[in-house]
């Protein structure tokens, strides 16, 4: 209920409402929570896709990196060749994974234009 005082592990929390809802006490689950809370739209909207393409494209230039130091230095750079071309592949994957249907989000802006006219 409302006011009602919650001990939970060290700390002591305040209900501030009826309802049970909202994040997590634990740390732990209340980081996932802040991480995929907004997760249940669109691809193109995700903000977990976003990073992962920039995390991608910065292992890629890494790859690559130490690719051309191997090679230059005479020692075997073919499984990091392998590495740099599977990175690149998943990069693309995850930057096209909203990508079936480009007019998806023009057409629910249109329709919610359209509810509010």
């Amino acid at each position: 209920q409302k006011g009602d005082r919650i001990a939970y592990e060290d700390a002591v929390y305040e209900a501030i409402s009826n309802s049970p809802e909202g994040p997590p006490f634990d740390p732990f689950l209340r980081a996932a929570h802040d991480v995929f809370r907004d997760e249940l739209g669109h691809p193109d909207t995700s903000h977990v896709l976003a990073c992962l393409s920039i995390a991608s494209a910065f292992m890629a230039t890494v790859l690559v990196t130490l690719v051309l130091f191997w090679k230059n230095a005479g020692w075997n750079f073919i499984p990091l060749l392998l590495c740099c071309a599977s990175t690149l592949v998943g990069g693309y994957a995850v930057t096209h994974a909203g990508k079936k249907d480009t007019d998806c989000l023009a057409k629910i802006s249109e329709e919610i234009a359209k509810a509010f006219d």
